[in-house]
């Protein structure tokens, strides 16, 4: 019933988006942003900016970033054990107006399946619906073969279509459920909780109550690769924090939740951009000890 993979094989992929050729290594992408001077905007790119209270004004797109960016093909190494395909974005309409799409991640550790976010449930031209003539079954999985569901937390665009899943065990917050039977998770009085021998959920809170990343453990040629949700929203706002911190309701804590996972992690997959590498430099800001990964804390 399930694909059958060589033992600690992990294959991630990015659902929905673009394809990458074998053979393709992972490039540092020069965000447009780089080039601002006079850095105004406080959310994610296309996003709103606050002003006082409940007043909004925006920053043209193309003022920002490379208006080919969406377009353009992921960067990022595919063989046989890693395959990166893409990753979410969020486009601007109009006033107030936003498409939001998240990343959609599958992860397969020996021969489990775990698919983390399923997209935006009204989305009916089927961007992030799972349609299985064009994502999972690419991989040879069908609905039925997924084991576990997780949603990142709970916002509109990462945890609709979960009803496409109903053989799954499905995580959201410190839930855990099949079908109509609810339990709580480990997650509820630990910080972890594990998958499979490579694969764990890590109790990562601040962008919402109930934020959840996954962790991967020992991928071919990522090393260990974390699956954040919104707790990064993409790579630049590493550098602009006020894209993430006026979505965050917790900023204190979604501000340890970043320095955990820079600290624990080779890649990040954000929750609305490309996958980026975490850089020694990166680590280095941080304050990350050498020893961070193989802390109980977070394994």
């Amino acid at each position: 019933m399930f694909p059958a993979l060589p033992k600690y094989s992990i294959l991630i992929a990015l659902l929905n988006v673009y394809t990458v050729q074998p053979g393709e290594t992972p490039v540092e992408e020069i965000s447009d942003m780089d080039k601002l001077n006079d850095f105004e905007l406080k959310l994610l790119k296309d996003f709103v900016r606050r002003r006082g209270k409940g007043s909004v004004s925006r920053l043209p797109l193309k003022d920002i970033f490379d208006e080919n960016e969406e377009n353009s093909q992921s960067n990022f190494l595919s063989n046989d054990r890693v395959s990166i395909g893409g990753q979410g974005s969020a486009v601007e309409y109009g006033d107030n107006e936003y498409e939001f799409i998240a990343s959609i991640v599958l992860v397969q550790d020996e021969s489990t399946n775990i698919l983390i976010d399923t997209g935006l449930g009204t989305d009916t031209n089927g961007r992030t619906h799972m349609h299985q003539s064009n994502s999972l079954s690419n991989l040879n999985v069908k609905p039925s073969d997924v084991h576990y569901v997780v949603s990142t937390h709970g916002h509109p665009s990462h945890s609709g279509n979960t009803n496409d899943f109903p053989d799954s065990f499905h995580y959201a917050g410190n839930y855990v459920y099949h079908r109509n039977r609810f339990n709580f998770s480990q997650l509820l009085e630990d910080t972890t909780e594990s998958l499979t021998s490579n694969v764990y959920l890590l109790k990562a809170r601040g962008h919402s109550s109930d934020d959840i990343s996954v962790i991967v453990r020992n991928a071919d040629t990522l090393g260990t690769v974390a699956i954040s949700g919104d707790i990064f929203i993409r790579k630049e706002d590493l550098t602009y924090p006020l894209m993430w911190r006026p979505l965050s309701t917790n900023e204190t804590q979604q501000a340890e939740s970043r320095r955990r996972l820079l600290c624990l992690a080779d890649y990040i997959v954000p929750g609305h951009g490309h996958m980026f590498a975490v850089t020694e430099s990166i680590k280095n800001e941080c304050g990350c000890a050498t020893d961070f990964k193989d802390m109980a804390l977070i394994k």
